[in-house]
């Protein structure tokens, strides 16, 4: 699917610097530096994201307004000033991302595949809205089974939008444990009565890394060693690769009664990985209930679908990393290749250069050396051969200089005008 971006500015180098990313991304790319030709492109074409630049627009809460009237489903980046109250505004009624006038390629990049990315999550939840109200209309001769769906369905919608806005919010983040703390600020919002936490894993050792209803200070320094079947219940599981399997501990499991977890867990809890195929990032740990471990299915589903996409933006991420690194590396060797075909051009030129030169020195060296030997008396005639001598040898080290070479190197000789560093 081709994904089309659009740009109100002015500033010819912004232009140029999105059309980078757009290219570089394979999206197709427009600008206007008008506002009334801006909002009728967004009106007839199907535009994925829209990128304002605040120097053009003078109302820009009466702009989206209009906008969200015309049910146009862009994403919209604003980019302004460094003003908290400007940028709260701005995101509070409808834009989906604030860029500063001084923002990074980088920076910009990212927020348009955030907004690709908000973009088609809105359009899931859309379609989903749309088969839940199907569903109403069908249901509409039951009055009462009608008000309990609405109300459920609400707090369906409610909780996707949850998932939605921390999909977008973890998408800026690239620290792991950072991730994990956001995680346990969404879940506890559906578990508010429970304490969480969420570890993350690191080899075969497990942290605590976030918490909700416990105490700081008793988490700090817990950890556990997961060849340690006794110190860590759900280890087995992990470590045999079936990272899928929910680990639930009762109060009479043997393990969990020798694990140290049972300290900030003494009434139960539930386990859940947090993992992308067979790769275990961490997990997040729900109380019981008193020793009861049911929950509602609605909540259920919620964690699980926020542990998936929370899961798959670390892989994401990590993948990103591994991704930056390899880039870097194919940079240094083509950097290699490139010194490497220099010096291999630069021996084959020096070869030819000895030849076409060294030939013509040595005749003019023994030419000079036999005019020096048969004009003795002639002191002046004496200092000239000299001087020609000399600067056969000067001329035979420059040569020698240039096919010794190891490294292409350049120096200005002139302003404006280098040439090869031949050394001193």
């Amino acid at each position: 699917m081709v994904h089309q971006i659009l740009l109100l500015s002015e500033n010819l180098d912004e232009v140029k610097r999105i059309y980078n990313i757009c290219k570089n991304n394979q999206f197709v790319f427009y600008f206007f530096d008008s506002v009334e030709v801006f909002f009728n492109f967004l009106i007839h074409e199907r535009i994925d994201v829209a990128i304002i630049n605040g120097n053009l627009m003078n109302d820009p809460l009466g702009f989206i307004s209009e906008i969200q009237n015309k049910s146009i489903d862009t994403s919209f980046i604003y980019i302004g000033e460094r003003d908290p109250d400007t940028i709260r505004t701005i995101l509070k009624n409808g834009y989906y991302d604030y860029l500063y006038y001084d923002y990074k390629e980088e920076d910009m990049e990212r927020a348009i595949v955030g907004a690709i990315d908000n973009k088609r999550m809105y359009e899931n939840i859309k379609m989903i809205s749309s088969n839940l109200e199907k569903i109403n209309r069908e249901l509409s001769d039951k009055a009462k089974e009608l008000r309990m769906d609405k109300v459920r369905l609400k707090e369906i919608i409610n909780r996707f939008r949850l998932i939605e806005t921390f999909i977008r919010e973890i998408s800026l983040i690239s620290e792991l444990d950072l991730i994990l703390s956001r995680l346990v600020d969404y879940v506890s919002r559906e578990f508010k009565s429970n304490k969480i936490i969420a570890t993350r894993i690191d080899g075969y050792t497990e942290y605590v890394v976030s918490s909700y209803g416990i105490e700081s200070n008793i988490l700090k320094d817990y950890k556990w060693d997961l060849k340690d079947i006794k110190a860590s219940p759900w280890a087995e599981s992990i470590l045999n690769g079936k990272v899928r399997v929910e680990v639930v501990n009762p109060l009479n499991n043997i393990w969990y009664a020798n694990s140290s977890i049972s300290n900030i867990f003494p009434e139960g809890f539930i386990k859940y990985p947090i993992f992308y195929e067979n790769d275990v990032y961490g997990t997040i740990v729900i109380s019981c209930n008193e020793g009861d471990c049911y929950f509602p299915e609605d909540k259920i589903f919620f964690l699980k679908q926020i542990l998936e996409h929370a899961s798959i933006q670390i892989y994401n991420k990590k993948l990103q990393s591994k991704l930056s690194k390899t880039i870097e590396q194919l940079k240094d060797y083509q950097q290699q290749l490139i010194e490497k075909e220099k010096l291999s051009t630069l021996a084959k030129v020096a070869v030819s250069v000895n030849h076409e030169i060294n030939n013509p020195l040595c005749a003019i060296s023994l030419n000079a050396e036999i005019i020096k030997r048969r004009y003795k008396d002639d002191e002046n005639l004496q200092k000239i051969v000299d001087a020609i001598l000399n600067n056969v040898i000067l001329i035979n080290k420059i040569t020698n200089k240039f096919a010794s070479l190891k490294k292409v190197t350049f120096k200005e000789y002139l302003p404006g005008i280098e040439m090869l560093d031949l050394g001193d």
